[in-house]
């Protein structure tokens, strides 16, 4: 195994330790394997012409998410809005929150982010009162460009665990999507 990039200097300092010198919780990472996963799961993506979107929640890391992104992902997901927050504010530029937020103070928080314009935000929605709490949270920062965040409807696609019924139920969100500015 290689030792850690030179952008990781602070790793270079672990390299021959043995695992009991690593403290918790640690991020380990073996970089051949990474590097060989991450060329593959784009090569994967790229051959069949599909937009790959990994899931940055297992890692947490502004650095992999843009490692990812170097490698052909055009953004990552992530399931809490401080994941995707968190994120943002160390550069990863394009950030779907593939769960859906209903907390006035969170909505809040991503709304501020979305007026910054540094980051493109995405998120899911799956009722009526995430979209009446999202639009009521971006008007009150002030975002009233339609472009400034994504918003995805949720289909259950038969776990029941999210999502909205297809049909007439997904129309009448996407409907009420297009109701506010």
């Amino acid at each position: 195994m290689k030792a850690p990039p030179e952008r990781w200097p602070h790793a270079q300092a672990w390299v021959g330790q043995g695992v009991a010198a690593i403290d918790t919780p640690s991020l380990v990472i073996d970089l051949d394997a990474m590097e060989r996963n991450l060329a593959r799961m784009a090569a994967f993506a790229r051959e069949r012409g599909l937009r790959l979107r990994p899931h940055a929640k297992l890692h947490k890391s502004a650095e992999l998410s843009r490692l990812q992104m170097a490698q052909g992902a055009v953004g990552v997901c992530v399931q809490k809005t401080e994941e995707a927050l968190r994120l943002a504010a160390a550069g990863v530029g394009d950030i779907f929150i593939s769960n859906e937020v209903i907390a006035p103070a969170k909505l809040a928080r991503l709304a501020s982010a979305v007026r910054e314009r540094t980051t493109r935000f995405a998120i899911a929605v799956d009722c009526a009162e995430g979209i009446d709490r999202l639009a009521a949270a971006l008007h009150g920062a002030g975002v009233t460009e339609a472009a400034a965040i994504d918003v995805f409807v949720e289909i259950d696609v038969g776990q029941g665990r999210c999502g909205v019924a297809p049909g007439e139920a997904a129309l009448a969100l996407v409907r009420r999507i297009h109701q506010h500015p």
